[in-house]
Order: C-alpha cells, then structure tokens, then sequence
C-alpha cells in the first residue's frame, strides 16, 4: 500500500456524507479512527443517527475501509462533543 494523503473532518450532532471528504482519485482503501469520543456510521448508503449504524470510539487501531464504502458513508457524532474523524488514504499502486 502506498500513502497518498490525510484529512480530518469533523463530525457533529449533523449526519455527515461523503462529500465532506476529500478522496483522492487513486485511492483504493481508506484508515478511519476518532480522536475522542465516538461516532456512528453506515457505508450502505443510509443516514446514520446516534443510534443507527456501527460504533466507531477512540482508543481502537484504524478501520479498514473500501475506497467504494467509503463513498456512500454517512457519520454522526455521538453524545453532545463533536468528534474528529481522521482518514488517512492508500492506493494499491504507487502513483
């Protein structure tokens, strides 16, 4: 795998979608992990709610995530603090 680039976006008490992310053309996977606090989220095309969707906390490794997920996510912070959500993008090449 091949670093292409990072972001961070926040996700707030408003369900995000990927048009908050940058995605880089050549990217085939993503690693996604939270500074504190968690988030909710759904890759199936759905809007995630504080209460529907997986769990992603702080303190775990990176989620491995498909580039083609990636493109239908949808985040939600949960509880009352937003929450960085930090994404770090790979290619399957060198480019």
């Amino acid at each position: 795998m091949y670093y292409l680039s990072h972001e961070r976006v926040v996700a707030s008490n408003v369900a995000q979608t990927a048009t908050a992310l940058t995605i880089p053309a050549a990217a085939t996977m993503a690693l996604i992990q939270v500074d504190t606090g968690g988030l909710r989220y759904r890759m199936d095309g759905g809007v995630a709610t504080n209460a529907l969707g997986l769990r992603l906390t702080n303190n775990l490794a990176p989620t491995q995530v498909g580039i083609e997920e990636l493109q239908q996510i949808s985040f939600i912070r949960e509880g009352n603090t937003d929450v960085g959500l930090n994404v770090s993008y790979l290619s399957a090449r060198n480019v």
